[in-house]
């Protein structure tokens, strides 16, 4: 009944400890709020359709790469050059989820015909397709197969959302670290409450009924016309 309540609390409880925790403490509590995020799209398969995913984390990866390909102009960060578009970072992310919703319907493309243990041992398989043929694979990843890839600084609208501190020119060995940025935390937590209430609709609209119909009894929703 109440589909704001959720993620208000949400964004209150996370709000009071950003501004609680510091140093490592802060880096937890981003790690916490990015992890929910990509969680969230397992309630929608596990918790809402009753099916099996174990490609999420996967297609999380596949996300943050095409975003760091579609922001990267072709300079040199860190040493190693990212090329791409360059692209601004509102428009990589939208790219970057279609790339990914892309990857997707083809692994779920065999949940038309299996379940249960089956379509585990074919998500599974694509995560290590994934991780081979995409992740590892030097002509597609670049240095990154060996190491990691730069990140270009993300900036939204002109608010910078890095989760380190901008370079230091008086002490260059502070530019880099993790530290107290509540930038990021704040972004993050912004998109938590957005999708914590786009969950709360989905499960209340129409769709969302079909799917813990299906939950339920597949057969059973098959022979309604689900």
């Amino acid at each position: 009944k109440l589909p704001l309540l959720a993620p208000v609390i949400a964004a209150a409880f996370y709000g009071i400890i950003s501004i609680i925790f510091t140093s490592s403490w802060e880096v937890a509590l981003t790690t916490s709020i990015v992890s929910a995020v990509i969680m969230l799209s397992m309630v929608v398969v596990i918790g809402f359709l009753g099916q099996i995913s174990l490609a999420q984390m996967s297609l999380a990866g596949v996300a943050a790469y095409a975003l760091i390909r579609f922001t990267s102009k072709g300079k040199a960060i860190q040493d190693v050059t990212v090329h791409g578009p360059g692209l601004p970072h509102p428009l990589a992310a939208l790219l970057a989820v279609a790339v990914t919703v892309a990857i997707g319907l083809i692994i779920a493309a065999p949940a038309l015909r299996i379940r249960g243990v089956q379509l585990a041992v074919v998500t599974m398989t694509a995560v290590i397709a994934i991780q081979e043929f995409i992740f590892r694979n030097e002509k597609i990843v670049g240095p990154g197969a060996k190491a990691n890839n730069p990140v270009p600084r993300p900036s939204w609208f002109g608010w910078d959302v890095s989760v380190t501190y901008k370079p230091n020119k008086l002490d260059p060995s502070k530019s880099n670290t993790f530290t107290d940025r509540w930038d990021f935390t704040i972004f993050a937590l912004i998109f938590l409450v957005v999708l914590v209430w786009m969950m709360n609709n989905l499960r209340r609209s129409g769709t969302g009924r079909r799917f813990l119909a299906i939950r339920s009894n597949e057969r059973a929703a098959s022979s309604g016309g689900i």
